[in-house]
Formats: C-alpha cells, structure tokens, sequence
C-alpha cells in the first residue's frame, strides 16, 4: 500500500495540472519546428509526442507513478529498522542525495533524476529505467525482509 501511495503522489499533481490545461488550453496540436523550439521532449518515446502528444503524456504518468512506486518502496525497506519519525521521513532523502551525488560521477542514466525527466535525456533509455526501479524495490525488500527476521529472532 505504501508503494501505491508513492506512485499516486507522484502522479497525482501531474494529472490534476493536466486536467486543468485540457480544460483551459486550446486543443490543438502545433508544427514540429514550432514544438521544437519552445523545448518539446528530444528523449526517450519523444516521436510519440510529436505523433500523439496525449499518449506520450500517459506514458510520463505511468512511467512517474513506476519510480514513485519504487522509491516508496525502497523507503519503507529502509526506513522499518527505526521508530524515530525524524529518522523514518528524513532517512530515504538523505539516501536520494547520496545517491544523486555518486551516481552523477558513475553514470548518470541510472539517476532518479534523470528517470524522472527521461524526456530531455537522448542517452536515457527503458533499460536503466527498468534496472534503477528493480534496484530500488529490490533493497526496499531486502532490507524489510531483513528487518522482519530480526524483529522475529529478537522480539
């Protein structure tokens, strides 16, 4: 349930902001140069903008909810070993900034950073999505698991 939760708090400002400009904006697909030159997507499954600019839209909001859902996961792994609510909402953010920080001088596809705006990144694609979100949901499992063992030999 956690995990779900951090997908839709993900997804949710995006949607509702969304279904603001449908409501407000014009409905009207402009030229390619146009699009081109007030920064349109040049990343991954950025021909599907330029084709069907609603589809591609759903696609950043299912691919926003994926690493959502990952990083809560992730988060509640890491963060079951304490009680301290300090702890327990500052924890995972600490990790994120670490992570950031080496990541950038390894190799900057594998960035949650860079899973998150995919669309600016000609060099991004679906594989180190697919490897930084199994990454992810595989600490936060591990280390809840690890925690559950513990707490069950412990008490």
């Amino acid at each position: 349930m956690n995990s779900i939760m951090g997908g839709i708090a993900l997804v949710l400002p995006e949607l509702i902001y969304y279904i603001i400009l449908l409501l407000v904006a014009r409905n009207e697909i402009l030229p390619v140069s146009i699009l081109r030159s007030r920064g349109a997507p040049d990343g991954l499954y950025s021909s599907i903008f330029f084709k069907d600019p609603n589809k591609y839209i759903f696609i950043v909001f299912i691919m926003h909810f994926i690493l959502g859902f990952s990083f809560a996961g992730f988060s509640a792994g890491i963060t079951s070993f304490f009680n301290k609510k300090y702890i327990i909402y500052t924890l995972p953010y600490i990790f994120f900034i670490i992570y950031e920080i080496a990541i950038f001088n390894i190799n900057q596809n594998y960035s949650m950073t860079n899973a998150y705006n995919f669309f600016y990144n000609e060099s991004y694609d679906i594989l180190h999505f697919i490897i930084l979100n199994l990454g992810l949901l595989a600490i936060g499992i591990i280390t809840y698991y690890i925690n559950y063992k513990v707490v069950l030999k412990n008490g």
